[in-house]
């Protein structure tokens, strides 16, 4: 099975069956299907049509990924004109970010990924929380560092974004 989805600012279900492995293809904030007419947000999932080892995004027939051809298939989505990236957005959380008022800056952000610049950095602070916590470091270092109000704001937010509390972080699928 293959199958699209975008951004979300809470839990997404994965059709996902125990003991199948998956392959995932995350793409940075700024980079977009170009021929999509909508940006996909929240628990919206689009399946593909799927043969034995290929599969069919938006007329371009590509090989089923694995861990060893993703860099490729990426590459290939590029040649064929299916991915596009918009610079604002590539820039926005840079050092020099690209020229542009604030509120083109959040319209660009709004197109490119369907949610806002502000939902966007909530996404990537828990996330970043989860990884830590993962990794060892203690809630109260992690809340502090992350610039949470305290631990129970921490844990309000992975709990609303990821859709498991802290102490059960095993149920978050990728980080």
């Amino acid at each position: 099975m293959v199958f699209l989805s975008g951004q979300a600012t809470e839990p997404v279900d994965v059709p996902y069956v125990e003991g199948e492995h998956s392959v995932v293809i995350s793409f940075a904030a700024h980079v977009y299907l170009a021929r999509d007419r909508e940006v996909r947000t929240g628990a919206t999932v689009r399946f593909l049509d799927v043969t034995e080892d290929e599969f069919l995004l938006d007329g371009v027939v590509l090989p089923l990924p694995t861990f060893l051809n993703a860099e490729a298939l990426v590459d290939e989505m590029i040649a064929a004109g299916l991915l596009a990236s918009d610079d604002v957005v590539a820039k926005a959380f840079t050092e020099k970010p690209k020229a542009a008022s604030k509120r083109s800056v959040q319209q660009h952000f709004k197109k490119t990924t369907g949610i806002t610049q502000k939902d966007f950095q909530l996404i990537r602070r828990a996330q970043e929380a989860v990884r830590r916590l993962k990794a060892g470091d203690s809630a109260a270092a992690v809340a502090f560092d992350l610039g949470y109000t305290d631990q129970p704001h921490m844990i309000k937010s992975i709990k609303k974004i990821m859709g498991s509390l802290p102490s059960n972080l095993d149920a978050v699928h990728k980080v």
